[in-house]
């Protein structure tokens, strides 16, 4: 697997997890907050990426923010990680930049003025996975 791919999978759960109310729902149904692989490949991005849950668990081996579970078949938040409530008090949205800017060069331009947990690129709901020039 080429670290590319490995990022873009890995990305797509430390963006998802925290946030997704779907998934906070499927967290708060086991007591350790382990969520299956199987959930996660529902969300049509990762699942454009693979649809092997062994692919998305070696993608996660290596996570700073994510753990597997030993039978590698779920993961959860490491311990150390938060969720916090407020996340609306620091989020930002932005618009009018070129629909082919990347995500990274969106990440290398806002790193300048502070920590970046994650990017949300908003689609057009003409093309199912083209950024429309906001997030």
């Amino acid at each position: 697997m080429q670290r590319k791919q490995i990022a873009d999978i890995q990305d797509q759960v430390v963006e998802n997890l925290p946030f997704d109310k779907f998934l906070q729902n499927e967290i708060s149904k086991d007591a350790d907050g382990w969520v299956p692989i199987l959930t996660l490949l529902k969300f049509p991005k990762l699942a454009s990426f693979t649809m092997d849950p062994q692919t998305v668990a070696l993608a996660l081996t290596y996570s700073k923010t994510l753990m597997l579970s030993e039978d590698r078949q779920s993961v959860r938040l490491k311990r150390d990680m938060h969720i916090t409530q407020n996340v609306d008090q620091r989020r930002i949205y932005v618009q009018d930049f070129p629909i082919s800017t990347s995500k990274e060069e969106i990440k290398v331009f806002f790193e300048q003025f502070g920590k970046i947990k994650s990017i949300l690129l908003l689609k057009d709901l003409y093309s199912r996975w083209l950024c429309k020039g906001d997030l």
